[in-house]
Parts: C-alpha cells; structure tokens; sequence
C-alpha cells in the first residue's frame, strides 16, 4: 500500500512538473550543448580532451537547469499553495519530500546520462572507455549537489524565483571563482576525477593523489547527504505549511 503510494507520488511529480515543453526543452538544450562543442583534440592521445572541454560548459548548463526544475518543484509547490492540498491526502511528508527529489533528480540524470553518451560514435570511443565514465561521475556528482542545495534553498525560501536567483547565483559565482582546481567547485571536482582516471591509463602531466580523488568523490556525497537529511527533517517535523 505504501509502496503503491509512493509510486503514484512520482508519476504525479512526473506529470505536473516535467510535462510539455518543460522535457522537451531539457533534451533538446541538453543535446545542443553536447553537439555545439567542437572537437578540437584529434590525436588518439589527446582525443579525450574533449570529454573534458564538454563538461566544463555542462557544469554551468546544470546549474541553471537544476535550480530552475527543482525551485519549480519544491518551491513553486509551496509558493502556489499546491502543498496542502496534497498534505490533505493521506500522503506522509517525507513520502512527498523524497517523490519529488528522486524523479527530478532520476529525470534530469538520465537526460545528461543519455546525450552525454553520444560521444561514443561521434568521437570513436569505445563503450567501455573509462573516461567516458570519469565525465559522467564528475557531472553527476556536481548534480547532485545542485540538486540538494537547491531543494534546501527551496523550503527555506518558498518562493519560487527568488529561490532560483538565491540558488543559481552563488553557485555560479563559486563556479566563477573557484577556478578549476578547487574541491568546492563543480568543475574542480570533474578535473581531480577526470585527471585521477586519465594518469591510470596513460602518460599524463597532470598527478592527482588517490586520496585527492577520494575527497573529490566524497566531498559532494557529504555535502548533499547533509543538506537532504536536514532538509527532510526540516520539512516532515518543523515546517508550517501556509
């Protein structure tokens, strides 16, 4: 029964807040993004280069799309007054709490997931080349966090907006300045990853430790457990739903 409940609960969240044009402009923005970039790196040695020339352009795209899909979830929910309708029903808030988060999160993973693979034939890799996979942790773990800080932003602020604004800006501002070095960075994680897995497989200018890319991979992971535990909490035990 709970499980049933559950399951309605994100094909709800699926149907209202990714329905048309809202998936198909994730897609299609995501497949311009990933096809606009040149490749620039011929030589077999050096052809990887593009995967991450790819990301540090998708990591910005992420945080723009992320905080945007999920203000319009958590916040706008809010914000419209939808959230106690919902809570009318014999829905639990932590059932609604993580409906929401898993399909947005599952949806946008599988669109960047999906269209980043094209590089496969359009770059000649293999299906098992493992930078391919080094690209697609870094940008996924760099969602991850959007998503989680976002949604944190979202039940603090409730206004659907000023959540994007509050959100997006200083994460892109952290981008900016963080530079590409930087474990606090989106971009700054993806090079530690990329770099970690390249030296493995080849001659490489770049050293990175592997406790450098552990804390690469766990920094997120912590940052955004935090973040949804006290965000969960804050929903299901403390927030007044107005």
């Amino acid at each position: 029964m709970a499980s049933n409940r559950f399951f309605k609960l994100i094909v709800w969240e699926f149907e209202e807040f990714l329905n048309f044009p809202i998936l198909e402009f994730l897609i299609a923005s995501t497949v311009f993004l990933v096809l606009f970039q040149p490749i620039t790196h011929l030589p077999f040695s050096t052809i990887w280069e593009n995967l991450n020339r790819s990301n540090s352009f998708l990591v910005i795209f992420i945080i723009f799309i992320a905080c945007a899909v999920f203000s319009r979830s958590y916040a706008g929910t809010l914000d419209r007054g939808e959230i106690k309708t919902l809570l009318s029903y014999p829905i639990k808030r932590w059932e609604l709490f993580s409906a929401k988060f898993i399909t947005q999160f599952f949806v946008l993973s599988a669109i960047y997931l999906a269209i980043f693979s094209l590089n496969i034939p359009l770059m000649g890799l293999s299906p098992f080349e493992p930078m391919l996979y080094a690209s697609i942790l870094g940008l996924l773990l760099h969602l991850l966090v959007v998503c989680s800080v976002t949604t944190t932003v979202s039940l603090l602020i409730k206004k659907e907006t000023i959540t994007v604004l509050a959100s997006a800006i200083p994460l892109f501002g952290l981008e900016t300045i963080g530079g590409n070095d930087s474990f606090f960075t989106g971009l700054g994680r993806s090079n530690v990853i990329f770099n970690f897995f390249k030296q493995s497989i080849a001659v490489s200018s770049e050293s990175v430790a592997f406790e450098d890319f552990v804390l690469a991979v766990a920094f997120p992971i912590v940052i955004s457990a935090v973040l949804l535990l006290v965000s969960l909490v804050y929903f299901s035990f403390i927030m007044e739903v107005d």
